[in-house]
């Protein structure tokens, strides 16, 4: 009786022995799957299927020389082509230079918008702001007129696009000819589409 009773002992002792192992084993696997695996958000645009993915969460990430596309918020913007109607150039802080039919090229503070960040170097992002900058007090004009870089007249779009082409930054017209959408000019739904932007993110 003595030596089944240690029979027993010593079985439940290895049963009692495997279970702790295999909880423990199955916890440190969870927690190392929790630390090491990069859990990713790729959200995309409100209703967009074509966007390009989001990259990381904006609020407190922006970069100067970064785009702030706005969408149609009246009937008069929803007059321009495209999903966006209003473009905004962030100069930092909470500051941007916008180009609006009232006020022309003036600085402001940022509002709610979805992020484009432009593929090139920090120097011509900041030279692209500068430009911006001296822009200030030029009158409106519209984006069917067509576009320039060097004008006495922007658009919203216009002078986004223009302060990266007077910089050495890359064409970001994505329709930089005739289109039938766009025509001669650079809506801000180009800005956001073009090949050497990016989609960032919104808040």
């Amino acid at each position: 009786m003595v030596i089944k009773k240690y029979h027993l002992l010593a079985v439940f002792a290895v049963f009692f022995v495997i279970s702790v192992s295999m909880i423990l084993t199955t916890h440190f696997a969870v927690v190392n799957a929790s630390a090491s695996d990069e859990i990713i958000v790729s959200d995309s645009p409100a209703a967009d299927t074509d966007e390009k993915p989001a990259t990381s969460a904006v609020s407190g990430n922006l970069q100067v020389g970064d785009i702030i596309c706005q969408r149609a918020s009246d009937k008069k913007g929803a007059l321009i082509p495209g999903r966006y109607s209003h473009s905004q150039f962030f100069i930092g802080g909470n500051n941007i230079v916008e180009a609006q039919p009232s006020g022309g090229v003036h600085y402001d503070v940022i509002t709610n918008g979805e992020v484009y960040r432009v593929s090139t170097s920090s120097t011509v992002k900041n030279n692209a702001v500068n430009w911006a900058k001296t822009q200030v007090g030029k009158p409106y004009d519209y984006w069917l007129v067509s576009k320039q870089v060097y004008g006495s007249s922007y658009y919203c779009s216009e002078l986004i696009w223009a302060a990266y082409k007077a910089n050495g930054g890359p064409d970001i017209d994505q329709n930089p000819g005739w289109s039938w959408t766009y025509a001669n000019g650079v809506a801000p739904t180009e800005l956001a589409d073009d090949g050497n932007t990016y989609y960032v993110g919104s808040f």
